[in-house]
């Protein structure tokens, strides 16, 4: 596979960006970071000690894993306090991490997103702690409590639009050809500091169908999401799309 020639706008955050670009790099593309979302803590032990008492806990990213190990860190909660709970998760990385930390993931749905989790769940036993974003849509909570269960929630982090890379951005568009999106958040960010038209000559990668969502009636010249929600699969999509164009 190679995508040669490509000059692909990096949107992920500052943290996340390096991964996406060795991969872009090593199928040939050119990857222009511009961390258009910056993720910021907003925890608190209380509730995150309440949380730790469940049953269940679920990660529905790599990033509320992340999170709640510094929360952790910096409120001297032991890591052992997960080895007591049932794991459920969405997504292969978020899954991959998990087990690389030594945890046992019980649950993970095939499709990754939080519709399947509940699904997948419905058979679950206990309570249920769901440490999220600030932004985090309510379905999961919702579905969960709508099948009995408790669920102790605990916001760890919220995404903000960075607004210090708008002349960046600006300078960037003219180059690329390709943008790539793996959040909601990065698309409205792109929104407010490019507006909606800025993408009607680009070929658009979307991880997951909530960020597909999130492009609706915004004009793309391609727009394409993989069924499985990795950088892997959208690469390979995009290689694919790119062939659909030139044929």
């Amino acid at each position: 596979m190679s995508l040669q020639g490509r000059h692909v706008l990096n949107t992920r955050a500052r943290h996340q960006a390096t991964t996406l670009t060795n991969k872009l790099e090593s199928y040939g593309a050119v990857s222009i970071e511009v961390p258009l979302i910056t993720i910021k803590q907003a925890y608190n032990e209380t509730d995150i000690r309440a949380g730790l008492s469940c049953d269940w806990i679920v990660f529905t990213s790599v990033n509320s894993y992340t999170f709640l190990m510094k929360a952790m860190q910096e409120f001297s909660i032991p890591k052992e306090s997960l080895s007591q709970m049932h794991i459920a998760a969405v997504g292969k990385k978020t899954k991959q991490l998990l087990e690389a930390e030594g945890l046992h993931v019980a649950i993970m749905p095939s499709e990754y997103h939080a519709e399947a989790l509940v699904c997948a769940m419905k058979p679950a036993l206990g309570d249920v702690f769901y440490p999220r974003s600030k932004v985090a849509r309510k379905t999961l909570t919702e579905g969960l409590r709508a099948q009995g269960k408790l669920v102790v929630e605990a916001i760890l982090y919220e995404t903000v639009t960075n607004e210090s890379v708008q002349a960046e951005l600006s300078l960037a568009l003219p180059k690329i050809d390709t943008v790539i999106f793996a959040s909601p958040s990065a698309v409205r960010a792109f929104k407010e500091l490019a507006g909606g038209d800025a993408l009607q000559d680009k070929l658009v990668g979307a991880i997951g169908h909530i960020t597909e969502q999130a492009l609706q009636g915004i004009a793309v010249k391609a727009l394409v999401t993989p069924h499985e929600s990795t950088i892997e699969s959208l690469l390979e999509e995009i290689h694919v799309k790119v062939g659909d164009i030139c044929d």
